[in-house]
Protein backbone atom coordinates (compact mmCIF):
# COMPACT_ATOMS: atom_id res chain seq x y z
CA UNK A 1 0.00 0.00 0.00
CA UNK A 2 1.45 3.36 -0.99
CA UNK A 3 0.69 6.57 0.80
CA UNK A 4 1.80 10.17 0.76
CA UNK A 5 2.27 11.80 4.18
CA UNK A 6 0.31 8.98 5.80
CA UNK A 7 -2.86 9.65 3.79
CA UNK A 8 -4.54 6.25 3.95
CA UNK A 9 -8.18 5.48 4.26
CA UNK A 10 -8.79 4.08 7.77
CA UNK A 11 -10.97 1.35 6.27
CA UNK A 12 -7.88 -0.06 4.51
CA UNK A 13 -5.98 -0.63 7.77
CA UNK A 14 -8.55 -0.95 10.58
CA UNK A 15 -10.73 -4.00 11.28
CA UNK A 16 -9.09 -6.01 8.49
CA UNK A 17 -9.28 -9.29 10.46
CA UNK A 18 -5.58 -9.96 9.80
CA UNK A 19 -4.56 -10.00 13.49
CA UNK A 20 -5.55 -13.02 15.54
CA UNK A 21 -5.02 -12.30 19.25
CA UNK A 22 -5.59 -15.92 20.35
CA UNK A 23 -3.07 -17.28 17.86
CA UNK A 24 -0.49 -14.55 18.58
CA UNK A 25 -0.71 -14.93 22.36
CA UNK A 26 0.25 -18.60 22.07
CA UNK A 27 3.56 -18.03 20.27
CA UNK A 28 6.85 -18.76 22.05
CA UNK A 29 7.95 -15.13 21.79
CA UNK A 30 4.75 -13.90 23.43
CA UNK A 31 5.05 -16.48 26.22
CA UNK A 32 8.71 -15.63 26.81
CA UNK A 33 7.87 -11.92 27.06
CA UNK A 34 5.20 -12.66 29.71
CA UNK A 35 7.50 -14.94 31.75
CA UNK A 36 10.65 -12.81 31.85
CA UNK A 37 11.50 -9.37 33.17
CA UNK A 38 11.01 -6.98 30.32
CA UNK A 39 13.95 -4.79 29.36
CA UNK A 40 12.66 -1.52 27.93
CA UNK A 41 13.76 -0.94 24.34
CA UNK A 42 15.33 2.35 25.41
CA UNK A 43 17.80 0.43 27.60
CA UNK A 44 18.16 -2.60 25.36
CA UNK A 45 19.06 -0.51 22.32
CA UNK A 46 20.55 2.57 24.01
CA UNK A 47 17.80 4.97 22.90
CA UNK A 48 17.70 8.41 24.53
CA UNK A 49 16.47 11.87 23.76
CA UNK A 50 17.02 15.50 24.68
CA UNK A 51 15.76 18.92 23.68
CA UNK A 52 18.10 21.50 22.17
CA UNK A 53 16.99 25.08 22.84
CA UNK A 54 18.60 28.35 21.83
CA UNK A 55 17.43 31.93 21.38
CA UNK A 56 19.89 33.03 18.73
CA UNK A 57 19.41 31.99 15.08
CA UNK A 58 21.29 29.33 13.18
CA UNK A 59 23.85 30.67 10.73
CA UNK A 60 22.54 29.32 7.38
CA UNK A 61 25.91 28.28 5.91
CA UNK A 62 27.28 26.58 9.04
CA UNK A 63 23.94 24.91 9.73
CA UNK A 64 23.69 23.67 6.10
CA UNK A 65 27.23 22.26 6.26
CA UNK A 66 26.54 20.53 9.58
CA UNK A 67 23.32 18.96 8.29
CA UNK A 68 24.89 17.76 5.04
CA UNK A 69 28.39 16.78 6.15
CA UNK A 70 28.41 16.17 9.91
CA UNK A 71 24.90 15.14 11.02
CA UNK A 72 25.33 12.23 13.46
CA UNK A 73 23.96 9.05 11.90
CA UNK A 74 22.84 7.80 15.32
CA UNK A 75 20.18 10.53 15.50
CA UNK A 76 17.17 8.46 14.50
CA UNK A 77 14.49 11.11 14.76
CA UNK A 78 14.30 14.83 15.39
CA UNK A 79 11.57 17.41 15.16
CA UNK A 80 10.75 20.93 16.21
CA UNK A 81 11.02 24.50 15.05
CA UNK A 82 14.02 26.60 14.23
CA UNK A 83 15.10 30.06 13.23
CA UNK A 84 17.62 30.59 10.43
CA UNK A 85 19.27 34.02 10.25
CA UNK A 86 18.68 34.33 6.50
CA UNK A 87 14.93 34.04 7.11
CA UNK A 88 14.28 36.33 10.07
CA UNK A 89 10.50 36.33 9.67
CA UNK A 90 9.94 32.62 9.01
CA UNK A 91 9.22 29.90 11.55
CA UNK A 92 10.92 26.81 10.11
CA UNK A 93 9.27 23.46 10.83
CA UNK A 94 11.86 20.68 11.24
CA UNK A 95 11.06 16.99 10.78
CA UNK A 96 13.76 14.32 10.42
CA UNK A 97 13.46 10.54 10.44
CA UNK A 98 16.50 8.47 9.53
CA UNK A 99 18.03 9.88 6.37
CA UNK A 100 14.97 11.93 5.49
CA UNK A 101 14.82 15.59 6.51
CA UNK A 102 12.00 17.96 5.74
CA UNK A 103 12.24 21.65 6.52
CA UNK A 104 9.47 23.98 5.49
CA UNK A 105 7.96 27.28 6.41
CA UNK A 106 5.41 26.91 9.20
CA UNK A 107 4.34 30.55 9.33
CA UNK A 108 5.89 33.75 10.62
CA UNK A 109 7.20 34.77 14.00
CA UNK A 110 4.74 36.95 15.89
CA UNK A 111 7.40 39.65 16.33
CA UNK A 112 7.82 39.93 12.55
CA UNK A 113 4.28 41.29 12.22
CA UNK A 114 3.78 45.05 12.46
CA UNK A 115 2.72 46.05 15.97
CA UNK A 116 -0.73 47.16 14.78
CA UNK A 117 -1.42 43.73 13.29
CA UNK A 118 -0.31 41.98 16.47
CA UNK A 119 -2.70 44.13 18.52
CA UNK A 120 -5.54 43.56 16.04
CA UNK A 121 -5.08 39.76 16.03
CA UNK A 122 -4.05 39.22 19.66
CA UNK A 123 -7.57 38.21 20.72
CA UNK A 124 -7.60 35.46 18.07
CA UNK A 125 -4.24 33.91 18.97
CA UNK A 126 -4.64 30.73 21.02
CA UNK A 127 -1.08 30.72 22.35
CA UNK A 128 -0.71 34.41 23.25
CA UNK A 129 0.32 33.60 26.84
CA UNK A 130 3.01 31.21 25.58
CA UNK A 131 4.33 33.83 23.14
CA UNK A 132 4.55 36.43 25.90
CA UNK A 133 6.24 33.97 28.27
CA UNK A 134 8.98 33.24 25.71
CA UNK A 135 9.37 36.87 24.59
CA UNK A 136 12.96 38.10 24.45
CA UNK A 137 13.89 41.79 24.18
CA UNK A 138 16.42 41.13 21.42
CA UNK A 139 14.67 38.38 19.45
CA UNK A 140 10.95 38.62 20.23
CA UNK A 141 9.35 35.20 20.05
CA UNK A 142 12.03 33.66 17.80
CA UNK A 143 13.81 30.57 19.10
CA UNK A 144 15.15 27.13 18.22
CA UNK A 145 13.70 24.05 19.84
CA UNK A 146 14.60 20.63 18.47
CA UNK A 147 13.83 17.27 20.07
CA UNK A 148 16.55 14.77 19.17
CA UNK A 149 16.11 11.02 19.60
CA UNK A 150 18.96 8.66 18.94
CA UNK A 151 20.95 5.59 19.77
CA UNK A 152 23.97 5.94 22.08
CA UNK A 153 23.77 9.74 21.82
CA UNK A 154 26.51 11.92 23.20
CA UNK A 155 24.29 14.82 24.21
CA UNK A 156 27.14 17.18 25.07
CA UNK A 157 28.82 16.58 21.71
CA UNK A 158 25.63 17.06 19.68
CA UNK A 159 24.74 20.20 21.65
CA UNK A 160 28.24 21.60 21.05
CA UNK A 161 27.91 20.89 17.31
CA UNK A 162 24.53 22.64 17.17
CA UNK A 163 25.83 25.57 19.26
CA UNK A 164 28.67 26.03 16.77
CA UNK A 165 26.02 26.51 14.07
CA UNK A 166 24.43 29.45 15.90
CA UNK A 167 25.20 33.03 14.94
CA UNK A 168 27.83 34.81 16.99
CA UNK A 169 27.12 38.12 18.68
CA UNK A 170 29.02 39.85 15.86
CA UNK A 171 26.87 38.08 13.22
CA UNK A 172 23.65 38.89 15.10
CA UNK A 173 24.62 42.56 15.25
CA UNK A 174 25.45 42.52 11.53
CA UNK A 175 22.11 40.82 10.80
CA UNK A 176 20.24 43.44 12.82
CA UNK A 177 22.07 46.09 10.78
CA UNK A 178 20.80 44.62 7.52
CA UNK A 179 23.50 42.10 6.54
CA UNK A 180 22.14 39.25 4.45
CA UNK A 181 23.44 35.68 4.58
CA UNK A 182 23.83 33.11 1.81
CA UNK A 183 21.16 30.47 2.11
CA UNK A 184 21.03 27.08 0.36
CA UNK A 185 17.91 25.83 2.12
CA UNK A 186 15.30 24.93 -0.52
CA UNK A 187 12.32 26.38 1.33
Amino acid sequence: MESSFGNVSPSEILNTGLFDFEKSSQTETWKLERETIHTPETKEYGISSFVFRAKQPFHPERFWTFLNDQWPINIIRSKGVCWIASRPDDVINWNQAGGSLRVDKAGVWWCSLPYGERIRYAAFVDNQAEIEKRWDKAFGDRFNELVLIGQHLNQQEVEAQLMSCLCTLYEITAMQNGQRFKDRFPL
